[in-house]
């Protein structure tokens, strides 16, 4: 039995410290040039299954319950620095207008939703303050976006007469027959003042 010693014959392999052949569907990477945090090259942890951070889960429930529409960051930050103000006795909550009262009033019931989050808030810097507000909103679009997507079907079943059937049907995922270009949808759609009856 013959043996070849890395002669490159046969259409062998060469051994190791030759050059490497790359296989079809699989790209080659040296490890010395991959370019590790580069622009354009995400970088192996990119693939790798993270654990979702609570905050999201505390985002949902507050775009839930307390406030669906609102941008997280002025409302933290605004929030955060009157109540330094109002603990130092600089200022007295008596002393906002009714819309800062109203938004100080919801970033305590932000606050109040995550335990530990008011500390973490206060001893944030910049860089942190950004990517606990950043996860925090990422929840609430998350919420939202569930929260339509079931919503979609329901309104479909609930537009449609009872025991009857749109003509033509509504697809729960397709919005090109919705609006004014479908009869039932186009009447609930139009202003009270006019007659959706009428061609004119």
């Amino acid at each position: 039995m013959l043996h070849n010693q890395g002669s490159g014959q046969n259409n062998e392999a060469p051994p190791n410290g030759g050059e490497t052949t790359q296989v079809l569907g699989q790209r080659g990477r040296d490890d010395d040039n991959n370019n590790e945090g580069g622009n354009l090259y995400p970088g192996p942890s990119r693939r790798v299954a993270q654990k979702s951070d609570p905050l999201v889960g505390h985002g949902r429930h507050f775009g839930r319950t307390i406030h669906g529409f609102c941008r997280i960051f002025p409302l933290v930050k605004e929030g955060l620095l009157r109540q330094i103000d109002i603990q130092a006795g600089l200022l007295q909550l008596s002393e906002l207008t009714d819309q800062e009262q109203h938004e100080q009033l919801i970033y305590t019931q932000l606050k109040r939703l995550a335990p530990g989050l008011d500390v973490r808030l206060v001893k944030a810097s910049t860089e942190e303050l950004i990517y606990v507000t950043g996860t925090l909103e990422h929840g609430v679009t998350r919420a939202r976006t569930d929260d339509v997507k079931s919503m979609k079907g329901a309104i479909i079943e609930w537009i449609t007469p009872r025991g009857g059937a749109l003509i033509p049907g509504l697809c729960k995922n397709k919005k090109s027959d919705r609006g004014f270009f479908h009869y039932r949808t186009g009447e609930l759609l139009c202003p009270p003042m006019l007659d959706w009856t009428d061609p004119r």
